[in-house]
């Protein structure tokens, strides 16, 4: 994240949000462009798993 306080706010807002049906992923070591980090193929890995099991 370019803010290392990031991911602490993302935290406190997924807590917040009523949904019972939300994930939270975050990765360590890459910033806001994760469908460019060298491993934006992890990332797409598990945006088609949760995908796959919402659909």
């Amino acid at each position: 994240m370019t803010n290392c306080r990031a991911p602490k706010v993302v935290k406190i807002l997924y807590e917040k949000v009523s949904s019972k049906d939300k994930t939270l992923k975050l990765y360590d070591g890459l910033y806001h462009e994760i469908f460019n980090e060298p491993e934006h193929k992890k990332v797409m890995a598990d945006i088609e798993s949760w995908l796959n099991k919402h659909l």
